[in-house]
């Protein structure tokens, strides 16, 4: 992917090394794999923005961990519901 040859160039070294750094990087669950060349930071680790926006992030990668491949998609919280994440 390009963006794979552009960090490799900048950091002078080779696209595999991208490649092997970010499969690490998914292994330890630091970055989420959205979809090929899709990566999310790991709400768990990283955020930014209002509280209950990182909580709905957060829900889901929870609800949907299995050890398996983590699929995020937005989800709708009522106010309430979002209430109770926070507390």
């Amino acid at each position: 992917a390009g963006y794979k040859r552009i960090l490799a160039e900048n950091l002078g070294i080779k696209p595999q090394s991208v490649t092997n750094a970010i499969n690490d990087l998914v292994k330890k669950g630091i970055l989420i794999r959205k979809e090929s060349g899709v990566f999310l930071l790991n709400p768990q680790y990283f955020g930014k923005g209002e509280w209950k926006n990182i909580a709905k992030i957060r829900y889901e990668v929870e609800l949907n961990s299995n050890g398996k491949t983590i699929r995020l998609k937005e989800i709708e919280k009522t106010e309430e519901e979002l209430e109770e994440i926070e507390a």
